[in-house]
């Protein structure tokens, strides 16, 4: 969901797919365009949500707008069907002091095919869980951001891969405290269902 690409876009269309994408500041002109006829364009669309947990509330309001004027005579036009606003409110409690902190975010995410706001802010909620569950334990337990290896890297990505899917299937639920008991004792692997035929 993170690459913008022009190529992309033309892609998924040839390839009758659908696409939704985040606009980062890579993209500086069509963010550009986007950040400003949002500004003053009516949306079609509006879906607001709260949720609450772990000290923390936040409303989620996606607003989905249709582009057709706005990039027209660009080189997008024809590719980019839907721009989505997702404006994100946050009040975090310090449970020492019961003192709230404000925060607030602003994205903009570009599609191929026009959808309900509804429909738009499930597909983003849901990449994040993607994101949290298994790109964020690859990138802080398994340290993949840190890795020196430069010489067919992907070996190792299909190693923390399958150690991984390992984890999960045996139900580990905190898999850096897993992989310190591993580390403990190493025989203790071998318990695992899906290692061998037997088990």
């Amino acid at each position: 969901m993170r690459c913008t690409a022009k190529k992309t876009f033309e892609s998924i269309a040839s390839s009758q797919n659908q696409l939704l994408v985040q606009v980062k500041a890579n993209q500086k002109a069509l963010l550009a365009q986007i950040t400003a006829f949002t500004k003053t364009g009516v949306p079609l669309s509006i879906h607001t949500s709260k949720t609450r947990g772990r000290n923390r509330t936040e409303t989620r309001v996606v607003c989905v707008h249709d582009p057709l004027e706005a990039l027209s005579n660009g080189p997008w036009a024809g590719l980019i069907k839907a721009v989505i606003v997702v404006e994100r409110l946050v009040w975090i409690r310090d449970p020492a002091t019961s003192l709230l902190k404000r925060r607030s975010e602003t994205a903009f995410y570009a599609a191929s095919c026009l959808m309900e706001a509804q429909i738009c802010a499930a597909a983003i909620r849901n990449h994040w869980q993607i994101e949290n569950s298994n790109h964020h334990v690859r990138d802080v337990t398994f340290e993949e951001d840190k890795s020196r290896i430069r010489r067919r890297p992907l070996i190792m990505a299909r190693l923390r891969s399958f150690a991984l899917n390992i984890l999960r299937y045996n139900g580990a639920q905190n898999i850096a405290r897993e992989r310190h008991t591993n580390s403990l004792n190493p025989l203790n692997m071998f318990n695992y269902r899906g290692l061998s035929s037997e088990n």
